[in-house]
């Protein structure tokens, strides 16, 4: 069964300036937050020319300068990365266009059970015995004032390209570009690594030193716009604004793909290019990305992301494709265990579960499974042989990092956004830690039903289903965070005929019929049943089915329960 929460409905003075528009796309608009003309204009007609200037950053200007001297005096430079597709992406682009450049550069990526998220001492150590006088981080560094510290000391500068929360202390970094640090001047504040680490060579690309002639300096942007779409959708981060820009146009380069690994990737996953979107990116390219990261390492997706033989990249390919079967068995494997423990706490605030042997890699993808499973916040711990690892996820309206930065005195690190987060601490702080989650969760979720309300962008009669309304959807494209794929609710609705497909029978094929509206529809593993001559209220989207030179609209039902 499922409740639902139906959104504000549009008022007269929104709707008044958009007298074109029907009272579903002026509600669908509405629930987008877009209120003027001039907002909407921006959101169904994204071009290029809308992004951002990038010198806008306050300290954009001197850390182009910075990388410039560097390339003069043939100094090396480190680009520090993450372990997952936001970080190899953004240390990608970042080392692409500073080889354009000609600068001599090592791409540095940590391992995630051995050295954790961000910079370490030791890193710094490594860097500075490979003479690196430059570090620029990629999807972190804005939580390492030791480390960004004891690089000073060997007179390594430090320029950080990050996204995730602002600390309480700040490192004393040679210059930072962060959209949300205290004071900054850029007006879009929720670019993922990729896309900061996208602004950073824009702004080199565009500064006075660049010696490159215009058409190849337009030709290198533009180029990176595959990893810049890849890092947005893979980080889940809002996808409005200049996002929605940079996405849309990574993904017109994404079925282009002039990168050799990706498109072996694209062979051995059966991933159709004349067809890429954020759902392809979210669920089939940036896992098997990310599950170099949490399989071994990150550098086999780097490796696969820079291949320029064939050689390489079917191999890169073939690897990542086993990793990603391996890491779909394992997390299976946690969850069903998981879930068993969860069934004795999925009446409390807040699910948190340990096991020593789970793999640490694969606690962020379980806990978000636990979180939607129970719509409650999850806490999902293991071991990694020196310390106790976890990741929380949380459903919409719930900020899962608060509780995790309150007891971060009891941490050895942590980070991330308000509906995941990933910390670390010290085995004989575990008691310490539970207590203090559980103890936050009990004052912080006071209606968990609440929470778990499915909110739905408009209540409608299948007869209000056209190709005309199919092609304005298509308008709402690319999807994503804050821009989700229009989620519908019809309540009554016919059951003409139900039926199990698919190779071990989990999905459910229906035709449905609402007064003079009949339509087909699909439940994807679903285990709910029904019946021909049923009545039953369902959730849905509206898409397309096309086979055989034919093309139709179909429902792509989400949750359906019996008509009271």
């Amino acid at each position: 069964m499922f409740s639902i929460a139906l959104p504000e409905k549009a008022p007269q003075e929104v709707s008044e300036q958009f007298p074109e528009y029907s009272e579903l796309m002026v509600q669908l608009l509405f629930n987008r937050g877009l209120r003027t003309v001039n907002d909407v204009e921006l959101f169904l007609n994204p071009e290029y020319h809308h992004l951002h200037d990038p010198y806008l950053f306050r300290d954009m200007q001197r850390a182009c300068d910075r990388i410039y001297s560097s390339i003069d005096n043939g100094e090396l430079i480190a680009i520090h990365g993450d372990y997952d597709a936001d970080g190899v992406s953004g240390t990608v682009i970042i080392e692409s266009v500073l080889k354009a450049l000609g600068a001599k550069t090592m791409a540095y990526l940590p391992h995630r059970e051995r050295e954790g998220y961000g910079l370490n001492r030791d890193t710094v150590n490594y860097l500075r015995g490979k003479s690196a006088r430059l570090i620029i981080t990629c999807d972190c560094g804005i939580s390492n004032t030791e480390e960004v510290r004891l690089a000073g000391t060997f007179g390594i500068d430090t320029i950080i390209t990050d996204h995730h929360k602002i600390p309480s202390s700040i490192p004393d970094a040679y210059a930072i570009i962060h959209s949300k640090m205290p004071n900054e001047t850029y007006p879009f504040k929720f670019l993922a690594g990729g896309g900061v680490a996208f602004k950073l060579g824009q702004a080199l690309l565009r500064h006075s030193a660049c010696q490159l002639p215009p058409h190849d300096r337009e030709r290198t942007e533009k180029w990176l716009l595959d990893l810049v779409a890849l890092s947005t959708v893979a980080d889940m981060v809002e996808l409005v604004g200049e996002n929605r820009v940079l996405t849309r146009y990574g993904l017109l380069v994404l079925a282009k793909n002039r990168r050799l690994g990706l498109r072996h990737l694209y062979q051995v996953a059966g991933i159709d290019e004349k067809k890429i979107s954020t759902h392809t990116i979210g669920f089939q390219i940036a896992p098997r990305i990310n599950a170099a990261g949490r399989m071994d390492h990150a550098n086999t997706a780097y490796k696969l992301l820079t291949a320029d033989n064939d050689a390489d990249g079917i191999a890169l390919a073939t690897l990542l494709e086993s990793q990603n079967k391996s890491r779909q068995q394992k997390t299976e494997e946690i969850f069903r265990e998981a879930l068993d423990l969860a069934e004795l706490e999925k009446d409390t605030p807040v699910i948190v579960l340990y096991r020593k042997h789970w793999l640490p890699g694969l606690t962020g993808l379980v806990a978000n499974k636990i979180s939607k499973h129970f719509a409650s916040p999850a806490f999902i711990l293991a071991y990694d042989g020196k310390r106790i690892v976890g990741s929380g996820r949380s459903p919409d309206g719930i900020d899962i990092l608060r509780p995790v930065h309150e007891m971060r005195e009891d941490l050895i690190s942590y980070g991330g956004h308000v509906q995941a987060c990933g910390f670390k601490y010290a085995e004989e702080k575990h008691d310490t830690v539970v207590s203090l989650l559980r103890a936050f969760f009990e004052t912080y979720t006071a209606d968990k039903n609440e929470v778990g309300s499915i909110a739905v962008d408009a209540e409608i009669h299948l007869s209000d289903i056209s190709w005309g309304l199919v092609d304005w959807l298509q308008k709402f494209e690319p999807h994503g965070q804050l821009n989700p794929v229009p989620l519908f609710f019809s309540k009554g609705v016919e059951v003409l005929t139900a039926r199990r497909v698919g190779s071990s029978l989990s999905h459910l094929k229906l035709t449905l019929r609402s007064t003079s509206k009949t339509l087909p529809a699909i439940a994807f593993s679903t285990t709910t049943d029904a019946r021909a001559a049923q009545f039953v209220d369902i959730l849905y989207c509206i898409q397309t089915n096309e086979w055989n030179g034919n093309r139709e609209i179909q429902l792509n039902v989400k949750q359906m329960k019996l008509h009271a």
